[in-house]
């Protein structure tokens, strides 16, 4: 029954499709006039997409568009480098190779610096992303992002456990809007807060010294591996997860790292942060690449280090005031953190 069913209107919808007439589909940017008048504009202009605005894109002059390139290529953030694109590359097989990353010949390249626009500013900013798709380093990044990533969420339900008894928190990375919702929800809601005080950072990815940068990430890493007890972390870059074991798993779909090589690696990242620029190579010496992979998660850690660190000389002086809620309160009356 069911197949005469499904046969009957299978071919009651094949009929009306079959006298429908055929699309005349208008292929708009392939119109001469349109060709023509694109090309005009891409002499003179340059199309960026917006920051903070997904589809949308914003005309920047292309004159302009350059000399913002030149300056922030030679800032104190980047140095000409002395090595050529294939030399660099090379380096970059060779230590993937020795700590069992197997190169995947599409990304042999460096990554470009491009601009995105920040209209939401007044006066209107950049906000400069480094290309990293199909780069020398991205399996490097995309391993050690899936490695940082669990190791916070091990911070964070580690805080979790130690604070169960206690109306307190140290540990303020987010990873979705869910917690500032859940945040906002209990102190409007139910303790009657009727204000909230953002703060942002106007240069952060660009500002951070690497010998800070890498004690902190350091300490990270120590402090994962301890807490876990165990001697391997293990990142599987299809599954895109990771976890801690003791025996090193590493073989054709999962990358196996001590605490001794993801230290190591971490740093190689960070010293190994190329771009190419107007057919030359420069080095960030300053900062982290904004567009890597593990970007996000390096910057998150080397912030979370300051707190953790602040909120265990509050723990050890007595300072810390325990408070409703999921906000953190310390030094009698002091400011609200969000959760």
């Amino acid at each position: 029954m069911f197949s005469e069913w499904k046969d009957a209107v299978l071919s009651s919808v094949k009929s009306k499709l079959d006298n429908f007439p055929a699309y005349d589909y208008n292929a708009v940017l392939q119109k001469p006039s349109v060709v023509q008048d694109l090309a005009q504009l891409h002499e003179k202009f340059v199309l960026v997409p917006t920051d903070k605005a997904a589809n949308n894109i914003s005309v920047v002059c292309k004159k302009f568009y350059v000399q913002l390139h030149h300056n922030e290529i030679n800032s104190i953030t980047y140095q000409p480098s002395v090595e050529n694109v294939e030399s660099i590359i090379d380096n970059h097989k060779a230590f993937l190779t020795q700590h069992g990353i197997k190169f995947d010949s599409n990304n042999n390249s460096l990554p470009y610096l491009y601009a995105t626009c920040k209209m939401h500013k007044n006066p209107v900013k950049f906000r400069f992303i480094t290309s990293g798709t199909n780069t020398s380093l991205t399996q490097l990044s995309v391993a050690i992002g899936l490695c940082l990533q669990r190791g916070l969420r091990i911070i964070k339900n580690h805080s979790r456990y130690v604070n169960k008894f206690h109306r307190r928190n140290n540990f303020y990375v987010i990873d979705s809007n869910q917690d500032v919702l859940d945040f906002m929800f209990q102190n409007n809601f139910l303790s009657g807060h009727k204000s909230i005080t953002t703060f942002d950072f106007s240069t952060l990815y660009t500002s951070i010294p690497h010998c800070q940068l890498k004690s902190n990430l350091l300490n990270f890493v120590k402090r994962i591996f301890d807490i876990k007890n165990k001697q391997f972390i293990v990142c599987n870059l299809f599954k895109k997860f990771a976890y801690f074991s003791d025996s090193n798993s590493s073989n054709k779909s999962n990358i196996c790292f001590s605490k001794d090589s993801l230290i190591e690696c971490i740093n190689f990242l960070i010293d190994n942060s190329y771009v190419i620029h107007n057919g030359n190579v420069f080095r960030q010496v300053i900062g982290i690449p904004m567009g890597t992979n593990a970007g996000p998660h390096i910057a998150n850690i080397y912030l979370h280090e300051y707190e953790n660190n602040h909120f265990v000389q509050l723990y050890e002086s007595n300072k810390v005031v325990e408070s409703s809620g999921i906000n953190a309160e310390y030094g009698g009356g002091g400011p609200e953190y969000l959760s």
